[in-house]
């Protein structure tokens, strides 16, 4: 993902990993050094339990799943970046990327309509 994207450029992710820091390891090593380099911006959309663990930070935006909810517990973290789209599900190790600008298009207007919405609520 960081060297698909450009400096300044955006992704969204919407996460429901059980362990944030069991899927922190699978990170390469450089990631986050890459990924601040570039200056990468984010919009998150994560369960209230696994936030309370994120530190906050300028570049990135976080919304979460109220916890009455309790529909967040699937272990996939999807990523939606430049004409990709990254599906990682931890619980097995599967991940795949769908190259596709017309997929990638239409699941960010379904990332935004979500992401506004729960902004809304998170209010």
């Amino acid at each position: 993902m960081v060297t698909t994207l450009k400096k300044g450029d955006i992704f969204y992710r919407i996460s429901s990993e059980k362990d944030v820091d069991l899927a922190n390891t699978y990170l390469p090593s450089d990631y986050r050094i890459k990924r601040d380099a570039k200056e990468l911006e984010r919009y998150v959309i994560m369960s209230e339990t696994e936030a309370q663990k994120k530190k906050p930070r300028l570049e990135r935006e976080v919304v979460t799943i109220p916890q009455d909810l309790q529909i967040f517990d699937d272990n996939v973290t999807l990523f939606i970046y430049a004409h990709k789209v990254a599906f990682i599900e931890f619980t097995t190790e599967t991940s795949i990327i769908i190259e596709n600008e017309f997929i990638a298009s239409f699941l960010q207007k379904i990332f935004t309509l979500l992401f506004v919405s729960l902004k809304r609520n998170n209010r």
